[in-house]
Protein backbone atom coordinates (compact mmCIF):
# COMPACT_ATOMS: atom_id res chain seq x y z
CA UNK A 1 0.00 0.00 0.00
CA UNK A 2 3.05 2.25 -0.10
CA UNK A 3 2.00 3.54 -3.52
CA UNK A 4 -1.54 4.39 -2.43
CA UNK A 5 -2.70 7.68 -1.04
CA UNK A 6 -5.87 8.91 0.67
CA UNK A 7 -6.99 12.41 -0.26
CA UNK A 8 -9.37 13.91 2.30
CA UNK A 9 -11.45 16.66 0.69
CA UNK A 10 -12.77 19.18 3.19
CA UNK A 11 -13.72 22.76 3.73
CA UNK A 12 -11.57 24.55 6.26
CA UNK A 13 -13.48 24.39 9.59
CA UNK A 14 -14.83 27.91 9.94
CA UNK A 15 -18.03 29.05 11.63
CA UNK A 16 -21.01 29.58 9.29
CA UNK A 17 -18.98 28.09 6.41
CA UNK A 18 -19.57 24.36 7.03
CA UNK A 19 -22.71 22.18 7.15
CA UNK A 20 -25.04 25.17 7.15
CA UNK A 21 -28.02 22.91 6.40
CA UNK A 22 -27.84 21.61 9.98
CA UNK A 23 -28.99 25.05 11.11
CA UNK A 24 -31.36 26.01 12.76
CA UNK A 25 -31.65 22.55 14.37
CA UNK A 26 -28.11 23.06 15.65
CA UNK A 27 -26.44 26.36 16.53
CA UNK A 28 -23.49 27.53 14.44
CA UNK A 29 -20.97 26.90 17.23
CA UNK A 30 -22.37 23.39 17.70
CA UNK A 31 -22.20 22.76 13.95
CA UNK A 32 -18.57 23.87 13.82
CA UNK A 33 -17.67 21.64 16.76
CA UNK A 34 -19.41 18.68 15.14
CA UNK A 35 -17.66 19.33 11.82
CA UNK A 36 -14.26 19.38 13.52
CA UNK A 37 -15.06 16.05 15.16
CA UNK A 38 -16.09 14.60 11.78
CA UNK A 39 -12.82 15.78 10.29
CA UNK A 40 -10.81 14.39 13.21
CA UNK A 41 -12.53 11.00 12.87
CA UNK A 42 -11.89 10.93 9.12
CA UNK A 43 -8.21 11.69 9.70
CA UNK A 44 -7.98 8.98 12.37
CA UNK A 45 -9.70 6.39 10.17
CA UNK A 46 -7.38 7.21 7.28
CA UNK A 47 -4.06 7.35 9.07
CA UNK A 48 -4.78 4.20 11.11
CA UNK A 49 -5.10 2.31 7.81
CA UNK A 50 -1.35 2.84 7.29
CA UNK A 51 -1.95 4.59 3.97
CA UNK A 52 -0.26 7.87 3.13
CA UNK A 53 -2.85 10.59 3.73
CA UNK A 54 -3.17 14.19 2.54
CA UNK A 55 -5.71 16.80 3.57
CA UNK A 56 -7.03 18.95 0.72
CA UNK A 57 -8.66 22.08 2.12
CA UNK A 58 -10.94 24.57 0.41
CA UNK A 59 -10.16 27.90 2.06
CA UNK A 60 -9.83 31.61 1.34
CA UNK A 61 -6.14 32.13 0.62
CA UNK A 62 -6.53 35.88 1.08
CA UNK A 63 -7.82 35.31 4.60
CA UNK A 64 -5.63 32.43 5.75
CA UNK A 65 -2.66 32.85 3.36
CA UNK A 66 -1.14 29.36 3.50
CA UNK A 67 -2.06 26.37 5.67
CA UNK A 68 0.69 23.74 5.59
CA UNK A 69 -0.27 21.45 8.46
CA UNK A 70 -3.46 20.40 10.24
CA UNK A 71 -3.55 17.81 13.02
CA UNK A 72 -0.22 16.44 11.84
CA UNK A 73 -1.23 16.07 8.18
CA UNK A 74 0.26 17.87 5.21
CA UNK A 75 -2.29 20.28 3.76
CA UNK A 76 -2.80 21.11 0.11
CA UNK A 77 -5.19 23.73 -1.23
CA UNK A 78 -7.94 22.68 -3.59
CA UNK A 79 -7.71 24.33 -7.00
CA UNK A 80 -10.35 26.73 -8.28
CA UNK A 81 -13.41 25.57 -10.19
CA UNK A 82 -16.39 23.36 -9.39
CA UNK A 83 -16.12 20.22 -7.28
CA UNK A 84 -15.46 18.01 -10.29
CA UNK A 85 -12.58 20.18 -11.49
CA UNK A 86 -11.10 20.22 -7.98
CA UNK A 87 -11.28 16.45 -7.60
CA UNK A 88 -9.94 15.79 -11.09
CA UNK A 89 -6.92 18.02 -10.44
CA UNK A 90 -6.06 16.35 -7.13
CA UNK A 91 -6.58 12.81 -8.43
CA UNK A 92 -4.54 13.48 -11.56
CA UNK A 93 -1.69 14.96 -9.55
CA UNK A 94 -1.53 11.90 -7.29
CA UNK A 95 -1.55 9.52 -10.26
CA UNK A 96 1.28 11.47 -11.89
CA UNK A 97 3.20 11.10 -8.63
CA UNK A 98 2.81 7.33 -8.94
CA UNK A 99 0.02 6.76 -6.40
CA UNK A 100 -3.36 5.05 -6.51
CA UNK A 101 -5.46 7.84 -4.98
CA UNK A 102 -8.51 7.24 -2.80
CA UNK A 103 -10.44 10.49 -2.52
CA UNK A 104 -12.96 10.76 0.31
CA UNK A 105 -15.09 13.42 1.97
CA UNK A 106 -15.01 14.18 5.67
CA UNK A 107 -18.74 13.88 6.36
CA UNK A 108 -19.09 10.08 6.11
CA UNK A 109 -18.00 8.71 9.50
CA UNK A 110 -18.88 5.12 8.61
CA UNK A 111 -16.11 4.84 6.03
CA UNK A 112 -13.74 2.26 7.48
CA UNK A 113 -10.36 0.67 6.93
CA UNK A 114 -12.20 -2.22 5.26
CA UNK A 115 -13.49 0.21 2.63
CA UNK A 116 -9.92 1.26 1.86
CA UNK A 117 -8.74 -2.35 1.62
CA UNK A 118 -11.69 -3.37 -0.56
CA UNK A 119 -11.05 -0.35 -2.78
CA UNK A 120 -7.38 -1.14 -3.34
CA UNK A 121 -8.18 -4.81 -3.98
CA UNK A 122 -10.85 -4.03 -6.58
CA UNK A 123 -8.62 -1.37 -8.14
CA UNK A 124 -6.26 -4.12 -9.26
CA UNK A 125 -8.91 -5.22 -11.77
CA UNK A 126 -11.06 -2.13 -12.29
CA UNK A 127 -10.31 1.37 -13.53
CA UNK A 128 -12.44 3.03 -10.90
CA UNK A 129 -14.02 2.18 -7.54
CA UNK A 130 -16.87 4.23 -6.04
CA UNK A 131 -18.75 4.18 -2.74
CA UNK A 132 -22.18 5.82 -3.11
CA UNK A 133 -24.25 7.53 -0.44
CA UNK A 134 -27.93 6.98 0.24
CA UNK A 135 -28.82 10.51 -0.83
CA UNK A 136 -27.64 9.99 -4.41
CA UNK A 137 -24.06 11.17 -4.12
CA UNK A 138 -20.78 9.41 -3.44
CA UNK A 139 -18.22 9.64 -0.65
CA UNK A 140 -15.25 7.67 -2.00
CA UNK A 141 -13.72 7.45 -5.44
CA UNK A 142 -10.48 5.79 -6.52
CA UNK A 143 -8.96 5.59 -10.00
CA UNK A 144 -6.02 4.06 -11.80
CA UNK A 145 -6.33 6.58 -14.64
CA UNK A 146 -8.20 9.79 -15.33
CA UNK A 147 -10.35 11.16 -18.13
CA UNK A 148 -11.29 14.79 -18.70
CA UNK A 149 -14.99 13.91 -19.03
CA UNK A 150 -15.26 11.90 -15.81
CA UNK A 151 -17.08 14.64 -13.89
CA UNK A 152 -18.67 16.35 -16.90
CA UNK A 153 -22.24 17.72 -16.65
CA UNK A 154 -22.76 16.72 -13.03
CA UNK A 155 -25.08 18.90 -10.96
CA UNK A 156 -23.22 18.85 -7.65
CA UNK A 157 -25.25 18.86 -4.47
CA UNK A 158 -28.24 17.08 -6.02
CA UNK A 159 -29.63 13.55 -5.72
CA UNK A 160 -28.53 12.82 -9.31
CA UNK A 161 -24.77 13.03 -8.75
CA UNK A 162 -24.09 9.29 -8.58
CA UNK A 163 -26.29 8.48 -11.59
CA UNK A 164 -24.56 11.16 -13.65
CA UNK A 165 -21.14 9.86 -12.61
CA UNK A 166 -21.97 6.29 -13.63
CA UNK A 167 -23.28 7.57 -16.96
CA UNK A 168 -19.98 9.36 -17.56
CA UNK A 169 -18.02 6.23 -16.60
CA UNK A 170 -19.96 4.21 -19.16
CA UNK A 171 -19.44 6.89 -21.81
CA UNK A 172 -15.66 6.91 -21.36
CA UNK A 173 -15.62 3.09 -21.24
CA UNK A 174 -13.98 2.71 -17.81
CA UNK A 175 -14.47 -0.53 -15.91
CA UNK A 176 -15.84 0.07 -12.42
CA UNK A 177 -16.83 -1.42 -9.08
CA UNK A 178 -19.50 -0.01 -6.77
CA UNK A 179 -19.08 -0.56 -3.03
CA UNK A 180 -21.99 -0.73 -0.59
CA UNK A 181 -23.66 2.65 0.08
CA UNK A 182 -23.32 4.61 3.29
CA UNK A 183 -24.60 7.73 5.06
CA UNK A 184 -23.17 11.18 4.55
CA UNK A 185 -24.21 13.96 6.89
CA UNK A 186 -25.73 16.87 4.99
CA UNK A 187 -29.10 17.32 6.71
CA UNK A 188 -30.38 17.12 10.25
CA UNK A 189 -32.06 13.76 9.65
CA UNK A 190 -28.63 12.38 8.64
CA UNK A 191 -27.21 13.76 11.88
CA UNK A 192 -29.95 12.05 13.91
CA UNK A 193 -29.47 8.80 12.03
CA UNK A 194 -25.78 8.70 12.91
CA UNK A 195 -26.48 9.76 16.49
CA UNK A 196 -28.83 6.79 16.96
CA UNK A 197 -26.09 4.41 15.84
CA UNK A 198 -23.99 5.41 18.85
CA UNK A 199 -26.09 2.99 20.90
CA UNK A 200 -24.50 0.02 19.12
CA UNK A 201 -21.42 1.53 17.46
CA UNK A 202 -18.95 2.81 20.04
CA UNK A 203 -16.63 4.16 17.34
CA UNK A 204 -19.10 7.00 16.79
CA UNK A 205 -19.17 8.23 20.37
CA UNK A 206 -16.38 10.70 19.76
CA UNK A 207 -18.73 12.70 17.51
CA UNK A 208 -21.30 13.48 20.22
Amino acid sequence: MERSKILIFSKFPEIRKVKSRLHPHLGYEEILSFYKKLLDKTITNSTSANIKTELWFDYDINKYKSIDNFNGLNVKKQCSGDLGEKMLFSINLSIKEGYNPILIGCDCPLISQKDFLFTLNFLKKKDIVIKPTYDGGFCLISLRKVHADLFKNIEWGTSQVFKALVKNILNINFSYKILSPTIDIDHFHDYLRIKKRVLYDSDLRSLF
